[in-house]
């Protein structure tokens, strides 16, 4: 399964020219491998292992950081061979306990995994970092989910929801998010968002975010609001929308990923 990363610059919202910060420095790991469930058969099936990484080398304090977060405070290579040495187990494991119907073959034991990390904005003094985990374990379907990391390198600190919004879940921000809910589905101004697919006329909001130039990127993995027909519901908040709404201290914040929202 081929994978692209990312390093690129969250661009400003407006011209501005921010102060000089020390760059931050990245590297990546890519791995596959084959695995097996059966060592000793030569046509066994076989788990399909993908893991394609980025690490942050300096600075330092904020290295340590940023491992701390995204891979339990190991080095690229310590985390691989953890993940390996895991999904391997959980493989042969389960996959050996299936029992397969009398007359079919065993192809349904083909699972795979996948995984994979981008980091957005590497030069920046705030980054966002993206983790993919995709896999198959039978069934009719894979199962595909995303995580978003929103860091201020400053500090160093993971910023949440909360740090840019005094309260997220008020009535005006919901009515701002709905709305774009709407767009998204095709419906009408105020129409029920049920009729649009969603599960309620209400989902409940999402914390898993992401910051861009465009706006506030709000994430919702497949079946959490909405059938899985319909897949993740991926949507972009615009800041001209929801900046009224937001903490001084968080537009401030945002300066940090070259995002200008008091001009």
């Amino acid at each position: 399964m081929a994978s692209v990363f990312v390093l690129s610059a969250l661009c400003s919202a407006c011209v501005s020219t921010p102060s000089e910060t020390p760059q931050s420095q990245f590297s990546e790991l890519f791995y596959g491998s084959t695995i097996p469930l059966y060592p000793d058969k030569p046509d066994s099936p076989a788990l399909d292992l993908t893991i394609n990484l980025v690490g942050m080398n300096t600075p330092e304090k904020q290295a340590e950081f940023f491992h701390n977060v995204m891979y339990s405070g190991d080095s690229l290579e310590a985390y691989r061979d953890r993940v390996i040495n895991e999904q391997t187990e959980i493989y042969r494991r389960t996959a050996a306990a299936v029992n397969i119907p009398a007359g079919e073959g065993d192809s349904s034991l083909n699972w795979y995994y996948m995984e994979q990390v981008i980091v957005d904005g590497a030069e920046n003094r705030g980054i966002v970092a993206e983790r993919l985990l995709d896999s198959y374990i039978g069934g009719a379907h894979g199962l595909s989910t995303r995580k978003f990391y929103v860091f201020d390198l400053d500090s160093p600190a993971q910023v949440t929801i909360n740090d840019l919004f005094e309260n997220f879940r008020n009535d005006r921000i919901k009515a701002i998010i709905y709305d774009e809910l709407r767009n998204y589905s095709n419906l009408a101004a105020g129409q029920p968002l049920s009729q649009g697919g969603f599960f309620s006329d209400e989902p409940e909001l999402t914390e898993n975010f992401y910051v861009t130039e465009q706006g506030l990127g709000l994430y919702w993995n497949s079946i959490e609001i909405a059938p899985y027909v319909m897949g993740p519901i991926d949507i972009i908040i615009p800041w001209r929308d929801i900046r009224p709404l937001m903490l001084n201290s968080g537009m401030e914040l945002m300066t940090k990923f070259r995002i200008y929202l008091f001009m």
